[in-house]
């Protein structure tokens, strides 16, 4: 299973579109490293682990992007309360010490690099609040949520950005946020299988931050901006997004693998989760393949493409397809899990198909987004 985090947090839409921005994207792939030194340094306490930690932080600081290193520094706190419900767990007076001299270490430590951006941030317009107009212009839409589970774009170079939106009018700071078919199969299994105390704090912490990243869609954020100075500070908010992307992969991660480990007797339950999902994409495929009209008025409404024109017609092919290749994934991935409880296949075998499954599935769809041209197309110019 860390193979398949490794994947979805590599590969996943979040990362895939922090990529075209490079102080964000260095400071977002020491995550899982953070994360991995925070967790050897509570499970043995030892002066040379706290050292590893605190440098990984420090690297994350210098890296370029503030907001990425606090919302990580979230991330590592929500951690810590998990491995504080464990057996054994570590005294929360000790992890509370640990992160906070952490801190203090990484700013002395940043000195050289933090002063002359103090300098700098006191002398721009940055100290002041951006207008609420400016900041809620970048809201996470509601609609693109979508995504998580299933691709509403594709590269066209005849469009200004060189994409074409299903769902929208105009691109979002993050390009794309799906995470994979797999993540469906492991957020319904999380839900199973996760302790209740697990569920309501992640479930809230998830519901909080989208508040957050919708913006200006929601009644909340006008308030949290005009009384929490911290939330004025972010440019985008769209950025918070990348909370809600580390706890589902998190999520995700947790249910595959409880589920793979599990001794559970009602398997023929669980066998109907990865049914229904099966289902509900088959009776989508069927609305859609059935009904292109309500297709092509949906797609007309949201991205503003003309009806019956050329790129409206292909839209529309797209999203029809798009399902039915949600389908067919869906299908292959719970039939490997079915044979990975059921011990039909070997486990090895059937967890590198899995893993390759998910590979082939994210990358099919990321990959244009990070190379939208041949390589050869600048030499060919000239």
């Amino acid at each position: 299973m860390s193979v398949l985090g490794a994947l979805l947090f590599t590969l996943g839409g979040t990362m895939v579109s922090l990529s075209n921005l490079l102080n964000h994207f260095q400071s977002a792939v020491w995550l899982p490293w953070l994360i991995l030194a925070w967790e050897r340094l509570l499970a043995s306490p030892k002066w040379s682990k706290f050292v590893t930690f605190t440098s990984v932080l420090v690297l994350q600081l210098l890296a370029g992007s503030p907001e990425i290193f606090v919302m990580s520094l979230g991330v590592i706190f929500l951690d810590g309360l998990r491995v504080h419900w464990t057996e054994p767990a570590p005294p929360m007076g000790r992890i509370l010490t640990f992160l906070l001299a952490a801190v203090l270490l990484v700013i002395a430590a940043s000195m050289a690099q933090l002063l002359p951006t103090a300098e700098l941030f006191l002398n721009s317009r940055r100290q002041q609040a951006i207008p609420i107009v400016e900041a809620m212009g970048s809201s996470l839409k509601p609609l693109s949520l979508i995504n998580l589970l299933i691709p509403d774009k594709e590269i066209d170079l005849s469009e200004m950005l060189g994409l074409r939106h299903f769902f929208a009018l105009k691109p979002a700071f993050l390009i794309s946020h799906y995470l994979g078919s797999i993540s469906l199969f492991g957020i319904c299994l999380w839900l199973y299988y996760g302790s209740l105390r697990e569920k309501a704090l992640l479930i809230f912490l998830i519901a909080g931050t989208l508040v957050v990243a919708l913006g200006g869609y929601t009644p909340v954020y006008p308030i949290l901006f005009n009384y929490v100075p911290m939330v004025g500070a972010f440019r985008y908010t769209e950025k918070f997004f990348f909370i809600v992307y580390a706890l589902l992969v998190f999520i995700t991660v947790k249910g595959l693998g409880t589920f793979a480990n599990a001794e559970d007797s009602r398997t023929k339950f669980l066998f109907s989760i990865g049914g229904a999902i099966c289902l509900v994409w088959l009776i989508l495929y069927l609305a859609a393949q059935g009904n292109p009209d309500f297709v092509g008025q949906v797609v007309a409404a949201q991205s503003g493409l003309i009806p019956s024109s050329v790129a409206h017609v292909n839209a529309v092919a797209a999203v029809v397809a798009n399902v039915e290749r949600q389908l067919l994934l869906s299908f292959g991935i719970g039939l490997l899990l079915c044979s990975i409880k059921l011990k039909r296949l070997p486990v090895p075998l059937a967890g590198t198909l899995l893993v390759c499954l998910v590979y082939a599935d994210l990358t099919s769809v990321h990959k244009g987004f990070l190379f939208p041209s041949r390589p050869g197309i600048a030499a060919d110019e000239l």
